[in-house]
């Protein structure tokens, strides 16, 4: 497994190439289970600059080692566990999975922090969602 400190324009490019990915997340609680969805659909997901995160998250976000930040439209699902993860005090942790199932496969796995925002959280617009590729 190759690790990268950085995401290069090619992996940005095979991950926007992908039509769905899986999240994965945990409670801190070590009886909770591990949470795997997928998620996304045309225009769901995509990357932003982390000064644009910053705004658009009123400074919640923890300050990322990266110049760009993956982000994602979540629907509410079977009981959005994801969500409840994140929210988790002193948590946020979550694995994102990318997957080809072209002629060559390959995977591409983020690991980080993430934190949710709600339709009206201050910061939260279109023009900063990331959103729509």
């Amino acid at each position: 497994m190759k690790e990268f400190e950085e995401l290069t324009n090619e992996i940005r490019e095979f991950i926007l190439a992908q039509h769905y990915f899986f999240v994965a997340t945990a409670p801190l609680d070590p009886n909770g289970h591990v949470n795997t969805s997928p998620k996304g659909f045309n225009g769901a997901f995509g990357f932003i600059s982390t000064e644009a995160m910053r705004v658009a998250s009123n400074n919640k976000m923890p300050s990322p080692q990266s110049k760009a930040v993956f982000v994602y439209l979540d629907v509410g699902g079977s009981g959005i566990e994801t969500m409840a993860h994140l929210q988790e005090q002193g948590n946020g942790r979550i694995t994102v999975c990318f997957v080809s199932h072209d002629k060559l496969p390959k995977i591409v796995r983020l690991f980080g922090r993430g934190f949710v925002m709600r339709p009206g959280d201050e910061g939260q617009n279109t023009k900063h969602s990331g959103c729509g590729r």
